[in-house]
Parts: C-alpha cells; sequence; structure tokens
C-alpha cells in the first residue's frame, strides 16, 4: 500500500483514482471500464477548457 500512496503523492500526472491492491484492480476492471479515472478527467478537464456554446 505504501508504494501506492508514495506513486499518488509522485507522479508528474496523478490518476484520479489508485487501486491498493490486485484484488482491488481486478474487481474495479470488471466494474469499471477506466479504474484509473484517467479518461474521465480528461474528458471534463477537455470540457472546461472549451467555451460554452450557445
Amino acid at each position: 500500500m505504501a508504494q501506492t500512496i508514495l506513486a499518488a503523492a509522485t507522479d508528474e500526472t496523478p490518476h484520479l483514482r489508485y487501486q491498493t491492491s490486485e484484488l482491488a484492480r481486478a474487481l474495479a476492471s470488471r466494474k469499471v471500464v477506466d479504474p484509473s479515472g484517467d479518461a474521465n478527467l480528461g474528458l471534463m478537464v477537455g470540457m472546461m477548457a472549451t467555451p460554452a456554446r450557445r
């Protein structure tokens, strides 16, 4: 678990979510398509950077 916390604290581009074990990673992978949350985060950042259309 310490390695996961260190990675979350020091990654240059940190993920939105981190799983703390292989079991948690496997379960999250079955439940969601993007267990790290990076794809959704990128989508949200892109939406916020784009001017609103009226």
